[in-house]
């Protein structure tokens, strides 16, 4: 809950994840689709790391690495492709917010 304080969204009406999906609309899906990383900053704990995989070959970024990534690269609104955002919450405690996963309640 410490991000969700830091990003100032805290509202009494709202579940814990009504604001996970808000925040990650707002600010992560947004900020990748715009190329915005000051958005992206205020996602990520500065210690966070990322791992995944482009093209089925698996990477390792710190969140520094990985925003400094994105603000270099053209953003798909500046070559014109259309913003879609996934999200969905499965299980108790995972967030998929990429459609290529898929949760299996444990």
């Amino acid at each position: 809950m410490a991000m969700l304080k830091k990003i100032n969204m805290m509202k009494t009406n709202q579940t814990p994840e009504t604001e996970i999906k808000n925040i990650l609309e707002s600010y992560y899906f947004k900020g990748i689709y715009e190329g915005n990383t000051e958005l992206l900053k205020k996602v990520f704990h500065k210690d966070a790391l990322l791992f995944g995989d482009i093209k089925d070959v698996p990477y390792y970024k710190t969140a520094t690495e990985y925003i400094e990534g994105v603000g270099k690269r053209i953003s798909p609104e500046k070559s014109g492709k259309e913003f879609k955002a996934k999200n969905s919450l499965c299980g108790r405690n995972q967030f998929n917010c990429h459609s290529k996963t898929k949760c299996k309640d444990v």
